[in-house]
């Protein structure tokens, strides 16, 4: 008897460097069903960031352009 999972919730952790320090930086991100994350809890910089790395990845749509 095969089971079947529905995943609804995954957490990242996006590990970078600033430009000025060496120290590896941690930013969690969460993103759940159907279209939430916590994206808006963070800096401006941090979403940036996240952003740029969710949609080169494929785990967010990419903004309409038109």
């Amino acid at each position: 008897m095969a089971k079947t999972y529905s995943i609804t919730q995954a957490t990242l952790a996006i590990g970078y460097r600033g430009r000025s320090d060496r120290r590896l930086r941690s930013l969690p991100v969460t993103i759940t069903v159907p279209h939430r994350s916590t994206l808006k809890d963070l800096t401006e910089i941090e979403r940036l960031l996240a952003t740029k790395y969710l949609q080169k990845w494929g785990l967010v749509a990419q903004p309409d352009v038109s």
